[in-house]
């Protein structure tokens, strides 16, 4: 247990306030501030310039001093470059140059736990990890009983598995004491890492003289949200989630994924694994995530589905697996109502801070029990594409809705790029002239599309309105931004102010493509029909999006159909 007094001489710096709070202890160290809920807690202050500089924390975030509650007297301790002077109550503060560096110095060390040993006291650590060697030096500082556990068979550690065994729902380990003494045990996990903990308690149990009781490692359940076997009940079948959404880094991730390769074979539906990020990597956020890659693409899964901006990098790298990102939880849990099919098996794994996707986990089981979509698919797109067909017609001169056909259920698989840039166009009144085409990834001779062609700007516009070729929403959108960024600032707006799904423009073009999941209703259509219904008809009285699977507006003398995913709008309306 440390002492305010021991943390200011391991970290240095000034100490203010404390008065006769020296031997206060700390058993808690938060750097988000809603975590501090007591007096035995300290807040490491992240301080907005160093915590982006050395952690690469978002420069926008507030510094963790503006954070702080001036009334609340809970706090045992605050780590700060900055003192607070304006607390209501007296708080024990220490005021250092580098908080982060404050972190790390408190971090290397972990190992003075071992100083509390007796002579005769014992250390277990953990062979496996990455500086057990100098833990167990620190160790033998202090006492000549140290013992080691591994879950590898040719560790030279004093506890080993020879043998894992997984079975549904449960695993068998051949442990191995390294005198001669080999036994079976049967654990109710399928972690990797529970096993590691398991070896942890038998070399505890031994060092006690202790018998280690098979049953009750038998009859033991890890925590609700530790890789737990959940089987739903749904209107028609069962299915079982795999739910591990409690906490992430890359190890537990990896560990996640394992344990589900495990089971896979026991289950005759789809394989599903679902992800969201891992929170509070900084500036190797980036590099971290990526370690993922290799490990998604030999893994089990027939279907991977991912959220969070930090995974969209994995999805563009994974080869030869459906993987596909998400912009919001709702899209994703849309389509997890059509996988989750009968004997499914589905992996949730995700941090849980930073991150709504352990709210996909909480909310799932209850929408998948009432959940009644037919599973007579074989591509997943092509069925939420035929879900997703509906329509409603609205007066043309009162802009009301007449009627309205399958708008609950409204979806597509494209978005809606050619017009969310017509009706930039239309916003800025773009002045029409004469440009030559540019060099994009969609360009063929063949059809016309080649770096050099000439057309105008009032052309392009006219082509959003049909359909548009890709190349030619390469180039409106080229016309009318600097960059990526002010066009997602534009699109961000747009959604705000007449709002839309915010899964409407995943990619540039609005193209499908099964690894950008974005999707648009019928609502949302109507909307922007209320604030631009004169000006989507200045070249045509129709104005269609997609490709096989259209979306768009058609007006009538005296109605406007507005609709999404048919295969053949006009002749399906032609009687409007």
């Amino acid at each position: 247990m440390l002492t305010i007094g021991n943390i200011y001489h391991i970290i240095g710096g000034e100490l203010k306030d404390a008065h006769n709070a020296k031997t206060n202890e700390i058993d808690d160290f938060e750097t988000i501030y809603k975590f501090v809920k007591n007096k035995k807690t300290a807040y490491f202050s992240p301080n907005k310039e160093t915590w982006a500089r050395e952690l690469g924390r978002n420069k926008n975030a507030l510094d963790g001093n503006d954070l702080v509650d001036r009334q609340n007297e809970e706090i045992g301790l605050i780590i700060t470059e900055r003192y607070i002077s304006d607390l209501k109550f007296s708080v024990p503060q220490i005021i250092v140059e580098d908080s982060v560096q404050a972190f790390k110095k408190l971090a290397i060390i972990k190992t003075r736990i071992f100083e509390g040993l007796a002579d005769n006291g014992v250390a277990i650590i953990n062979n496996d990890t990455l500086y057990a060697g100098y833990l167990v030096d620190k160790a033998r500082e202090n006492t000549n009983n140290v013992l080691t556990y591994s879950i590898k068979k040719d560790s030279n550690a004093d506890l080993t598995v020879d043998n894992i065994k997984y079975n549904k729902g449960n695993i068998e380990l051949l442990v191995n004491d390294h005198k001669n003494e080999e036994d079976i045990y049967q654990l109710n996990t399928i972690s990797e890492g529970m096993v590691s903990n398991t070896l942890a308690s038998m070399l505890i149990l031994k060092s006690l003289n202790l018998p280690i009781k098979k049953d009750l490692l038998k009859n033991f359940k890890p925590f609700s949200k530790i890789l737990a076997l959940k089987e739903i009940q749904t209107k028609s079948h069962k299915l079982t989630l795999l739910d591990d959404t409690h906490n992430a880094s890359l190890p537990a991730m990896i560990n996640a994924i394992r344990a589900f390769n495990s089971q896979t074979k026991f289950y005759t539906g789809h394989k599903i694994i679902a992800l969201g990020k891992i929170s509070d990597l900084g500036h190797k956020s980036s590099e971290t995530h990526l370690q993922l890659v290799e490990e998604l693409e030999s893994c089990n899964a027939d279907y991977i589905l991912c959220k969070d901006p930090e995974l969209r990098q994995v999805v563009n790298k994974v080869r030869n697996k459906n993987i596909t990102w998400y912009p919001n939880k709702e899209l994703l849990i849309n389509d997890l109502r059509y996988l989750c099919n009968e004997d499914s098996l589905t992996l949730l794994k995700s941090s849980v801070t930073g991150t709504d996707f352990p709210e996909i986990a909480k909310s799932l089981p209850n929408i998948l029990k009432l959940n009644d979509v037919e599973f007579d698919f074989d591509n997943l797109f092509e069925k939420l594409s035929k879900v997703g067909k509906s329509y409603i017609r609205v007066n043309n001169d009162t802009g009301q809705i007449i009627e309205e056909f399958n708008s609950d259920m409204s979806q597509t698989i494209e978005g809606m790029g050619p017009l969310i840039y017509y009706l930039k166009a239309v916003d800025e009144k773009l002045e029409n002239r004469t440009i030559n085409m540019k060099s994009w990834p969609t360009n063929n001779s063949k059809t016309g599309y080649v770096e050099g062609r000439e057309i105008d700007t009032y052309t392009l516009l006219k082509n959003m309105t049909n359909s548009p070729h890709p190349s030619e929403i390469y180039e409106l959108a080229n016309e009318l931004f600097e960059n990526r960024s002010n066009r997602k600032k534009y699109i961000n707006h747009l959604i705000k102010n007449l709002r839309l799904s915010s899964s409407i423009a995943t990619n540039l073009t609005g193209r499908f493509r099964s690894r950008d999941r974005q999707s648009y209703t019928v609502k949302d259509l109507y909307q922007i029909y209320k604030h631009y219904k004169y000006d989507l008809f200045r070249f045509n009285n129709s104005f269609i999006l997609g490709l096989k699977y259209k979306s768009g507006f058609i007006r009538g003398e005296k109605e406007t159909i507005i609709f999404t995913s048919y295969q053949d709008p006009k002749s399906n309306f032609n009687k409007f």
